[in-house]
C-alpha cells in the first residue's frame, strides 16, 4: 500500500470511529475511474497474462499504450469505460493461472454517447456501439477489451444504428470494389438472413439459437456437437460438448491431432499436460509448435515449417494480403491502400453496387497507424 493509500484509510478509519452527532456511519462511496494511462498500462498487463489463453499476442508496451489511450482519449468515450477496463484487468489476471473461462460480459466495454450521424475514429465513441467508415471499406463494432485492436478502423467515419434482431435488412454489401465488405450492421451476433450480395429483403436473425441448457449460446456440457456449435468454455470431443482441460492439466491428443485443451493451450506431447503458446519473435522458426509470433503471423514453407515475418515500420510499403507475408505491420498498425482509406465506393454510386467512379483499386499500400482522435 502506498502513502497515499494509506492516508485515505487512515482519516476513513478516523472518520468512522468519531461518528457524526451520533448518526450511523454510512459505507464509502466508489472512488473516482483511473486515469486513462493508468487504465491502459493496467490492461496491458493483463493482456500480456491472458495473451497464453486468447493466443493473441498483447505486442509492444509503449504501441498499444499509444493504441489504447488513442482510443479511450477520443470524445464521446464516457469515463465509465476506464472503470470497466479496472473490472476486466481483476477478471483477467484471476484466470490468466489456468486459462479458467471468462464470465459472461466481463471484459465487455461499454457504449459511447455519440448519436447516429457524429464523426468517429472507433466504435468505442458511438452510443450503437457501430462505427463504419468513409464509403463503406470498414466498419468497427464494439467487443470486448479483450479484442480491441482486432478490427480497428484505418479511417475517421461515422456512428450508425444497427439492425435489432427480428429487424428488416438488406443483404447487400456496403462496398466491393478492391476493399473490405461490409454486410448490414445486425445487433450482436446477427446476420441477414437474405443471401450475401444479392440485395433481398430479410430479417436480423441470430446465428444458432441456445441450446442444451446453455445461456451464452450454443450447445451446452453434455448435449450432441458436430454440425452444432458448442457453448462457450466448451469443446466438441468425440460428438460431445466437454469442459475443456485447463494449464498445467493431464490432456490427451486424437489421432486427428486435436487436443481437449480448453482454448489455445496445447497438449505437451512429452508430457501430456495442456502448456501455453509461445509466440516467436520476428526471424524466429515458427510453425511446429506456434502459428502466431509476437507480431503478426508464422509464414509457412511447403515442409510446414516456417519464420516469423520481419516487421514494417509506419510509413513503409507493405503488401496487403500477400502469402506467404513479406512483412508484417508493427503492432496495431493496419496495411492500407489510398482507395481503401478514402472510400471505395463513389458518392454517386449506390451501396452494394460495387461500382463507380472512386480511384481504381491499387496493391500500392502503406503501414498506418490510425488515431480516432483527429475525427471531428
Amino acid at each position: 500500500m502506498d502513502g497515499r493509500a494509506a492516508a485515505i484509510v487512515l482519516a476513513w478509519t478516523a472518520l468512522t470511529a468519531c461518528g457524526t452527532g451520533g448518526s450511523e456511519s454510512q459505507a464509502p462511496e466508489a472512488g473516482p475511474p483511473p486515469s486513462l494511462e493508468q487504465a491502459c498500462s493496467d490492461l496491458y498487463g493483463a493482456l500480456e497474462a491472458w495473451a497464453p489463453c486468447s493466443y493473441v499476442s498483447a505486442g509492444s508496451r509503449s504501441r498499444y499504450l499509444a493504441f489504447c489511450e488513442s482510443r479511450f482519449g477520443a470524445h464521446g468515450v464516457p469515463p465509465s469505460t476506464l472503470s470497466a477496463a479496472e473490472t476486466c484487468v481483476a477478471t483477467l489476471k484471476g484466470a490468466a493461472s489456468t486459462c479458467a473461462q471468462l464470465p459472461a460480459d466481463a471484459c465487455k466495454v461499454p457504449a459511447g454517447t455519440l448519436a447516429a450521424g457524429a464523426a468517429c475514429g472507433t466504435a468505442l465513441q458511438c452510443a450503437s456501439g457501430y462505427c463504419a467508415a468513409a464509403g463503406g471499406t470498414q466498419a468497427e463494432r464494439l467487443g470486448d477489451f479483450t479484442d480491441l485492436g482486432a478490427n480497428e478502423l484505418y479511417a475517421c467515419g461515422t456512428c450508425i444504428d444497427m439492425v435489432p434482431i427480428g429487424g428488416a435488412c438488406k443483404a447487400t454489401y456496403q462496398c466491393t470494389l478492391g476493399c473490405w465488405s461490409l454486410l448490414t450492421p445486425c445487433a450482436g451476433d446477427a446476420m441477414c438472413t437474405g443471401q450475401p450480395g444479392s440485395g433481398q429483403s430479410g430479417t436480423c436473425a441470430a446465428l444458432f439459437m441456445p441450446d442444451g441448457g446453455s445461456t451464452s449460446g450454443g450447445v451446452g456440457a453434455g448435449g450432441a456437437c458436430g454440425s452444432n456449435l458448442c457453448a462457450e468454455g466448451l469443446l466438441c470431443s468425440n460428438g460431445t460438448c466437454t469442459p475443456g482441460k485447463k494449464l498445467g492439466e493431464p490432456c490427451a491428443v486424437s489421432d486427428g491431432g486435436m487436443n481437449d485443451c480448453f482454448g489455445f493451450a496445447r497438449c505437451d506431447p512429452t508430457t501430456k499436460v495442456c502448456t501455453a503458446p509461445s509466440f516467436p519473435a520476428p526471424g524466429a522458426p515458427c510453425g511446429s509448435t506456434s502459428y502466431v509470433c509476437q507480431t503478426g503471423s508464422c509464414a509457412l514453407s511447403a515442409d510446414g515449417g516456417g519464420t516469423c515475418p520481419p516487421v514494417l515500420a509506419e510509413g513503409q510499403p507493405c503488401m496487403a494480403g500477400a502469402s506467404p507475408p513479406q512483412g508484417v505491420c508493427d503492432d496495431y498498425a493496419v496495411c492500407v491502400t489510398p482507395q481503401q482509406v478514402a472510400g471505395c465506393c463513389s458518392a454517386g454510386s449506390p451501396s452494394g453496387s460495387g461500382s463507380g467512379s472512386g480511384p481504381p483499386p491499387t496493391n500500392e499500400a502503406t503501414c498506418v497507424f490510425f488515431d480516432p482522435r483527429t475525427c471531428k
